[in-house]
């Protein structure tokens, strides 16, 4: 049986039903930087990125200096977020 669209009844559901099944299993995947998050964004202006870190969605701790590229930005972030998972930076 066909619809107007000339595509086969249900193919449509099918579709959006894998969607929704690949949206949940990235959801439920274990995040192992969690409670924190890293977002790179860049300084107005242009050229350069910051990075701050989230705690809870409240700010914990930012870049002191700006990064040439996102990468770079991004991965200072992250070995700033090992720091305080490994308890390297507690005094």
């Amino acid at each position: 049986m066909r619809n107007r669209g000339g595509r086969r009844a249900g193919t449509l559901e099918r579709q959006a039903a894998v969607v929704h099944i690949g949206r949940m299993s990235e959801q439920t995947a274990p995040n192992p930087i969690h409670p924190f998050s890293l977002e790179v964004t860049p300084v107005p202006g242009g050229g350069a990125y910051n990075w701050a870190i989230r705690r809870h969605g409240k700010l914990l701790q930012r870049s002191d200096r700006s990064f040439p590229s996102e990468s770079k930005a991004h991965s200072s972030g992250m070995a700033a977020i090992e720091k305080l998972l490994s308890g390297a930076d507690d005094r």
